[in-house]
């Protein structure tokens, strides 16, 4: 079976899963290091909508056959 790999660009409305996968993805660093100054895991939501908001800002989801598996920022 071929894995197809893909990107699909994010919605506004897809701010809260933008921001439930950068918590999942730096937990385990926030936790270890206690950077709460600058962990991704430590933002906020309204952090990612700001962003988000930002007219060089794009953020992807990464799909791997059809399945999101993780996303990206590009500015």
């Amino acid at each position: 079976m071929n894995m197809v790999i893909s990107l699909r660009k994010a919605t506004y409305e897809e701010c809260p899963l933008i921001h439930t996968i950068q918590v999942k993805s730096f937990i385990g660093l926030l936790q270890k290091y206690n950077d709460f100054d600058s962990s991704p895991a430590a933002e906020s939501l309204d952090k990612i909508e700001q962003r988000f908001m930002q007219p060089y800002t794009d953020y992807y989801f990464i799909l791997a056959s059809d399945q999101i598996v993780g996303m990206l920022r590009v500015c």
